[in-house]
Parts: structure tokens; sequence; C-alpha cells
């Protein structure tokens, strides 16, 4: 099988459109076609840092949160503003393009199982905005955030471990 070369624009990012391979294992082009502006390493490195900020002892995310207000995940995360691993993963997000923040809350959603990879556009129309605008709390306020990441990359056929 041909390797196809990646396309980087100017960032550096690989803008290949990625086509998932059907159960046979062959491209069907009549599949969705997604495309991640957020690099790889950099969905990795996050995920790490969700990881090992929710593993401290002193960290307590509830499954669901107490009162159903907009700010909940401020109201979380509020006690920890020094943590390092906090302070890390909000400044990547944070320099990420809207875009990519909203990417980042659809690929937590696909993993979640609230939308389908074939409903991936529609994720990241939900995700921009508000939901993209606080996208570091609110990923980080969700509890088996590492997990969902890891299942949406997996939706994705991409892992961490390549």
């Amino acid at each position: 099988m041909p390797r196809h070369r990646s396309k980087l624009d100017s960032e550096g990012h690989d803008n290949t459109p990625r086509i998932r391979p059907d159960a046979n294992g062959s491209n069907d082009p009549r599949r969705p076609t997604v495309r991640l502006h957020i690099p790889l390493d950099t969905l990795c490195s996050l995920i790490a840092l969700a990881r090992e900020f929710q593993a401290k002892e002193e960290v307590v995310i509830p499954d669901t949160p107490e009162s159903p207000s907009e700010d909940w995940a401020m109201q979380v995360l509020a006690d920890h503003r020094d943590d390092y691993c906090l302070a890390e993963f909000r400044g990547v997000v944070t320099d990420m393009s809207e875009r990519q923040r909203a990417e980042l809350v659809a690929l937590m959603w696909v993993g979640r199982g609230d939308f389908s990879i074939e409903e991936w556009e529609d994720a990241v129309d939900e995700a921009l905005g508000d939901f993209s605008i606080r996208a570091a709390n609110y990923v980080l306020a969700h509890p088996m955030v590492t997990d969902h990441l890891e299942e949406g990359l997996i939706a994705m056929d991409l892992s961490c471990d390549e």
C-alpha cells in the first residue's frame, strides 16, 4: 500500500484528510472524512496532564454536578488554581484556536458516546461558542475525561500509543 505524504500547513499541522477504514480494513470514500486540527502529540500531552491532575488525592470531581449551573466546572477546579498540571493544561488549551478547542470538547463527547464519529462536524459545531471558550475547565471537570478522549481517538483510528 503506498504511503501518502502528509500535507502540513504553515503551523506544521497535518491537514491530510482522514478516512476511516471500514470493517474489512479498506478505505471507503463514502465514509465520512474526519479532519482533526489538533496535533496528536498535543492531544496526548493533554490526556497525560489531565490524568496526572485527576490522580491527585485532593482532586475530587463528582460524577454529576451538585447544581446544574453553567459554572460548576469552575467551582470544582477553583481550589486547585495553583496546581502545575491544571495550569499547564489550561495554557495549552488557551493557546489553541477556537476550532481546536471545539474539537477537544467534541472529541470528549464522541468518546463518551454523545455523538458518533459520523456526527463529528455536528459535535464540533455544537462545541463552538460557549464550550470552546471555557473548554479547559469544561473538559477537566469531567471525571472520566482521559478515558473519553482516548475513546474519541480510537473512534478516529488514532492512539497515543503509536
